[in-house]
């Protein structure tokens, strides 16, 4: 039944008191503060933290980023 009627959840991030005890708080950490720390152990937290590093890039450090990226995946496929 629940395949039909799906669960959602309201997180009100600004209420969160920043006491991290558990992976769920992780995540509600870094969606208020835009900000992972080094000790986060969250599955799925390491994946975000790269993709916020280059979204915290100026426009040119992520268009070089960007054409570096697809040097990379050019060379791979050479080989």
């Amino acid at each position: 039944m629940s395949a039909l009627y799906p669960e959602y959840y309201l997180i009100k991030i600004n209420q969160f008191n920043d006491a991290v005890k558990d992976p769920l708080d992780e995540w509600i950490y870094f969606l208020k503060h835009e900000e992972i720390q080094e000790h986060f152990t969250a599955c799925g937290l390491q994946a975000a933290r790269e993709k916020l590093d280059v979204l915290k890039l100026s426009p040119e450090e992520r268009a070089a980023y960007e054409r570096y990226m697809e040097d990379l995946h050019y060379q791979a496929s050479i080989i």
